[in-house]
């Protein structure tokens, strides 16, 4: 079903097919923002950036690289990719009451940690985002995963649900778990690939049990690459031709992949992940 209600399809949605510029990207992404009818005001700046207000007089910045790059990327439905986006814009741009029975909705959502700075850069001012330090340039974000999508929790969202603190991290791992499909390892010789839907991949570095099991499979330690928020590949520290090949890979993927997470390898050590350095 479409996002939108109009008998006659805009000009956007007939402009998205074959091979897009900048420009005509832009200009696609404004008339989906227009066309929802919640943003009123849209500036385009340099660098795929846009400052919008919405109905509700709430100023914010929507940043199009991650979008642009999966566009470039994907063979799929670019429309429904657009709406999608916009979608989780709206959600993200209104905010609503949250309560204790919201504490079943929270996931943890690895990112690189540069992610922060979006939350920073509004008018007026973005509560901190709620986040625990993880591994090199990675953090752990939390969000709710609501059926338009997520929204990111900052402290006044955490006081909200009542969460205690201490128990967070475990929490919303044991919600992550039962909302994934079943976690499948792709392996291609020495090296190998997880997969759980395309969307939490990243996320799986939190599982303690899927990297003791993973652990078997390899020579040595293990080195792991989460260049993009779908893309976690591991291969053992032994073979070092892997190693190099892998660490190639993640910077190549995280600079023009979209929803990148991290350029480094991390290895697995005893206290949990922490950078690998060649």
């Amino acid at each position: 079903m479409s996002l939108f209600s109009n008998d006659e399809p805009p000009n956007w949605r007939d402009q998205v097919d074959g091979n897009l510029s900048e420009e005509l990207f832009e200009h696609i992404v404004v008339g989906a923002l227009e066309e929802s009818g919640f943003f009123e005001e849209i500036t385009l700046d340099e660098g795929f950036h846009l400052r919008v207000k919405n109905s509700g007089g709430g100023k914010s910045q929507i940043y199009l690289d991650n979008l642009w790059a999966a566009l470039g990327s994907s063979h799929g439905d670019r429309v429904s990719q657009i709406e999608q986006f916009v979608r989780a814009m709206i959600l993200s741009a209104k905010e609503r009451k949250l309560s204790p029975k919201d504490a079943e909705l929270i996931v943890p959502v690895v990112r690189n940690i540069d992610m922060l700075e979006q939350f920073l850069n509004v008018e007026p001012p973005y509560a901190e985002p709620l986040f625990d330090h993880f591994a090199g340039d990675m953090v752990v974000m939390y969000a709710l995963d609501e059926i338009e999508g997520i929204r990111y929790l900052n402290e006044q969202h955490f006081l909200e649900i009542g969460t205690p603190r201490e128990d967070l991290r475990q929490r919303s791992i044991e919600n992550l778990r039962k909302r994934l499909p079943e976690i499948d390892c792709l392996s291609a010789g020495p090296v190998s690939m997880l997969s759980a839907g395309g969307n939490y991949e990243s996320s799986l570095l939190l599982f303690d049990d899927v990297w003791e099991n993973a652990r078997s499979s390899v020579d040595g330690e293990l080195i792991v690459a989460v260049p993009t928020r779908d893309v976690v590949v591991f291969c053992g520290s032994y073979d070092f031709e892997s190693v190099s090949r892998l660490s190639d890979q993640a910077v190549e993927l995280f600079e023009s992949g979209a929803y990148g997470v991290s350029g480094k390898l991390f290895r697995r050590g005893d206290e949990g992940w922490e950078e690998y350095k060649l």
